[in-house]
C-alpha cells in the first residue's frame, strides 16, 4: 500500500507540489532535494533507504509539478532558497534533516547559511555542488582522463563554445566513466539525451562541464564553517566530484563525516545500493546522538 501524500502549498512565488512518505512515522523529519537543476523528486528513495522518518519530497519551481515561470529572471538561488523554507514551514516542520543530492547539496547549504541552522538537525550531501570553480576544477581532471579521441571530442566542443550538432553524443564515455561506471546505456543515454531542461540551461548553461548560467559565481566554501551541525559527506570513489575535493569539504564543515563509496560513479544510489542504504541508516539512526561522538573520517576504496 503506497503511504505518499501528495500536496499543493502555497510559497510565495507560486505553487510547489510536495510528496510525503511515512507521514505517521516516528524521527526527525528529513526534507529530500532533488538534483540539477531540473530533475523532479523521486520518492521511492524513502523505499530504497527504508528508513521510517517521515520523509518530505519537492518538485523545485520549474520542475514536475511546481510551478514553472514566464519570467525567467525568478529562476536563481534566492528564489530556491526561498522555496525550500516556505516547504519547511507551510508543513510545520520545527527541526529537520536536509538531505540533497548534487545541486540539491548545493541548495541545502546555501539554505544554512543564508538562513540559519536553528532548525536544522544534521545535513546529508550526496556528490555535493558547492563551488562552481571547484566544480569546473574537477570537470576538467576528469576530462583530462579521459581516453582518446574521447577527451579530444569534449575538449574542442569546451574550446569552441558550441554545445549543438553532436555534443551530447559525445558525453556519452564521460558519462560512463563518471556518472554510471557500471555501463547500462539506457540510463546513460536518458542521463545525456532526456535531461535538457530550460531552468538547467538558465541556472548551469549549455555546457555540462563549465558553467555558463546564473550559477557561474555560486561557491559556499567560505560559508561552510559557519554551518555547526552534524554533515555526511557521501560521493563516489570514480564520482564527477573528486576524492580530493570531497575531503577539502570535509576539513571546512566543523563537524562532517566522509564516505566514499567503492566502484561506483556519480549515481552512488543506483551502483551500490546496498551501501549507501546501510550508511545513511547508521547516519539517520545515530544523528541525535551524533554531536557526542567521535567525528572520524570513512574512506572507502576500491578494490
Amino acid at each position: 500500500m503506497d503511504n505518499t501524500i501528495t500536496k499543493i502549498i502555497d510559497t510565495r512565488e507560486g505553487k510547489t507540489c510536495c510528496y510525503i512518505k511515512n507521514p505517521n512515522g516516528k524521527g526527525i523529519p528529513i526534507v529530500v532535494l532533488h538534483g540539477g537543476p531540473g530533475f523532479c523528486s523521486d520518492p521511492i528513495l524513502s523505499e530504497f533507504l527504508g528508513i521510517k522518518s517521515p520523509m518530505y519530497f519537492y518538485d523545485q519551481f520549474g520542475c514536475g509539478g511546481s510551478d514553472k515561470f514566464n519570467d525567467l529572471d525568478k529562476y536563481n538561488v534566492e528564489t530556491f532558497v526561498n522555496q525550500l523554507e516556505d516547504v519547511i514551514v507551510e508543513n510545520k516542520l520545527d527541526t529537520v534533516i536536509l538531505m540533497g543530492m548534487c545541486w540539491g547539496a548545493g541548495l541545502a547549504t546555501a539554505y544554512a547559511s543564508l538562513k540559519g541552522v536553528k532548525n536544522i538537525k544534521a545535513m546529508i550531501l550526496s556528490s555535493p555542488f558547492l563551488s562552481t570553480p571547484m566544480w569546473e576544477d574537477d570537470q576538467m581532471v576528469n576530462l583530462s582522463l579521459l581516453p582518446d579521441p574521447d577527451r579530444n571530442t569534449l575538449m574542442q566542443f569546451e574550446k569552441n563554445g558550441l554545445y549543438l550538432n553532436g555534443y551530447r553524443r559525445a558525453l556519452i564515455p564521460y558519462f560512463q566513466h563518471y556518472y554510471f561506471t557500471k555501463g547500462d546505456l539506457n540510463i546513460i543515454h536518458h542521463l545525456v539525451f532526456g535531461f535538457q531542461p530550460e531552468v538547467y540551461r538558465i541556472m548551469w548553461g549549455n555546457s555540462e562541464l563549465l558553467c555558463g548560467g546564473r550559477l557561474k559565481n555560486f561557491d559556499l566554501t567560505k560559508d561552510l564553517g559557519k554551518i555547526n551541525v552534524p554533515v555526511l559527506l557521501i560521493s563516489g570513489d570514480r564520482d564527477t566530484v573528486r576524492t580530493e575535493t570531497m575531503k577539502k569539504y570535509q576539513d571546512m564543515f566543523p563537524q562532517a563525516q566522509l564516505a566514499i563509496i567503492p566502484a561506483s560513479g556519480h549515481m552512488i544510489y543506483n551502483e551500490q545500493p546496498s551501501i549507501v542504504k546501510k550508511i545513511i541508516q547508521s547516519f539517520v539512526g545515530d544523528v541525535n546522538n551524533y554531536s557526542k561522538k567521535e567525528i572520524k573520517s570513512m574512506i572507502m576504496s576500491a578494490q
